[in-house]
């Protein structure tokens, strides 16, 4: 065996036997639906069919700001929460305003407790004085508790 990864981190293995392993994620697990990988020195190793996925939820705590936005776009909100992906270039993430044209808001920078993205412009006519939620997925999983 070469290595192991689970939940988009490399796995450190700590025992070994012919039936188990036993491993410690170098950085915090990223949400999404997850099975094990082992790689030899011959490639990825296929799975068992027997092996189930391990959901890891996302939550969010806040986000900031909320109010006063620039409507060209432009502005950086900080989403706080857990397992959000430490490496945005290895997940899919996918932030948008709840507003009648879904306006994007682009992930810029990430860490397993913040993540930051960029707004992009709104329909000017259409928002103006509205509030809108934020509708977030990463990895296909909607992520519990998003705030306005």
């Amino acid at each position: 065996m070469r290595h192991v990864e689970f939940a988009h981190s490399k796995c450190t293995v700590s025992t070994i036997s012919n039936e188990s392993l036993t491993c410690t994620l170098d950085h915090e697990p990223v949400c999404g639906d997850h099975l094990p990988k082992l790689y030899s020195i011959y490639g990825l190793v296929n799975n068992s069919v027997n092996l189930t996925e391990t959901t890891i939820t996302c939550t969010v705590s806040s986000v900031s700001p909320t109010t006063q936005l620039n409507l060209l776009g432009g502005d950086n909100i900080t989403i706080t929460g857990t397992q959000f992906p430490w490496n945005i270039e290895t997940s899919t993430i996918e932030i948008k305003f709840t507003d009648r044209q879904e306006t994007a808001c682009i992930p810029q920078i990430s860490s397993s407790t913040e993540l930051v993205c960029l707004t992009e412009e709104f329909d000017i006519d259409a928002s103006a004085g509205q509030s809108y939620g934020l509708s977030i997925t990463i990895n296909n999983q909607t992520v519990a508790n998003s705030l306005s």
